[in-house]
């Protein structure tokens, strides 16, 4: 067989290259990875990897747990200076009331023109509530 070089060069006569030999029915009749080929496998093998699970030993000392944090939770004192931060406003006309700042968000209810609410933040959207409700409206419905 030629085989000519990547200059194009002239070429050399390499020898075949022989096919592997595959596994054969032998191969198929032992059960794989249950029982050594011959007896001296076993000693071939490193001893960490013939050590059953029952021979290894749970390390002495577990990892240490991390200290619980303490979580904040709204007090009665908190909900009273959500309130002392709302201002006063007036709906200007009829607009719905939603559960978040978008279009898209669910509707919670309607509030009427002339509406009394407290008025949180105000950018695009203002946080408002009345009553017992509380939810985002257009800013451009509300009259500060």
């Amino acid at each position: 067989m030629k085989v000519a070089s990547i200059l194009g060069a002239g070429g050399e006569t390499a020898a075949p290259v022989a096919a592997e030999a595959g596994p054969t029915a032998a191969d198929f009749s032992r059960p794989a990875f249950l029982e050594p080929l011959n007896d001296t496998d076993e000693e071939t093998l490193p001893a960490s990897a013939v050590e059953t699970v029952a021979e290894r030993t749970p390390p002495d000392a577990a990892a240490p747990l991390p200290a619980p944090r303490p979580v904040k939770m709204a007090s009665a004192d908190t909900a009273a200076s959500d309130d002392d931060s709302a201002t006063s406003a007036r709906i200007r006309s009829a607009v719905t009331l939603r559960s978040g700042p978008r279009r898209s968000a669910s509707a919670i209810g309607t509030l009427e023109g002339g509406t009394k609410v407290k008025l949180y933040s105000c950018k695009s959207w203002c946080e408002v509530s009345t009553g017992d409700k509380r939810g985002w409206v257009y800013k451009s419905s509300v009259d500060r």
